[in-house]
């Protein structure tokens, strides 16, 4: 690898999040702890990436940066006056595969990047927060049906034979109206219609 080819290779990294290109980019490198080409592999954190000239197909480091990395927010500690929360950050590491091999000695080696994806945690609140409208209106809807069936069969049915009874009670020589038929009376509705019939019969015998 030439190091321009490396510095290539940093600014293609930086730009990984945004898939295709003209996205917006679902995460941000804050801080990148790589072995860096420029100081023969050695662990080094990633300062800034050069912009890349178009006329001389170089790196240019007249040119602004193409990435900087955040300072408040560099290093295995976070500054408090780093602008993201913890919980909007995520600490990546890398190994490579052939360093777990005991006799490669490189067990140590350890690649860190630091990045916020603070979208990403914006559209699981949305989510969530949908998530909970949509619950709380099911749970209304069927409060609504449950309580609108609970009037229709039970406490409806109900007042009519205590309305009943109150009149018989009130004056037993009176004959009772007849219930009203209904037959688009359920189960339940018939039950109970059974019910007023029979205490119907009763006051009529009185």
């Amino acid at each position: 690898m030439t190091q321009e080819g490396w510095y290539e290779l940093l600014r293609q990294y930086t730009e990984a999040s945004a898939f295709p290109d003209d996205e917006e980019k679902i995460w941000e490198l804050l801080w990148l702890y790589v072995p860096d080409y420029t100081r023969h592999g050695r662990m080094n954190s990633i300062v800034s990436v050069p912009s890349y000239n178009n006329k001389t197909h170089m790196s240019d480091f007249s040119l602004p940066a193409y990435w900087k990395q955040t300072d408040s927010c560099a290093g295995f500690n976070v500054h408090e006056t780093c602008p993201w929360r913890d919980e909007e950050m995520q600490l990546l590491t890398y190994t490579p595969q052939w360093c777990f091999d005991e006799l490669k000695c490189c067990q140590e080696l350890v690649a860190y990047a630091r990045i916020q994806k603070s979208l990403t945690k914006q559209s699981e609140a949305t989510w969530n927060f949908i998530t909970t409208i949509f619950t709380c209106v099911v749970l209304t809807t069927l409060f609504i049906v449950f309580n609108g069936d609970t009037d229709t069969i039970v406490i409806k049915p109900i007042k009519k034979v205590v309305d009943i009874i109150q009149k018989l009670a009130e004056n037993p020589l009176k004959k009772p109206e007849h219930p009203a038929s209904d037959e688009d009376a359920s189960g339940y509705q018939m039950k109970t219609r059974m019910l007023e019939l029979t205490i119907f019969k009763i006051g009529t015998l009185l």
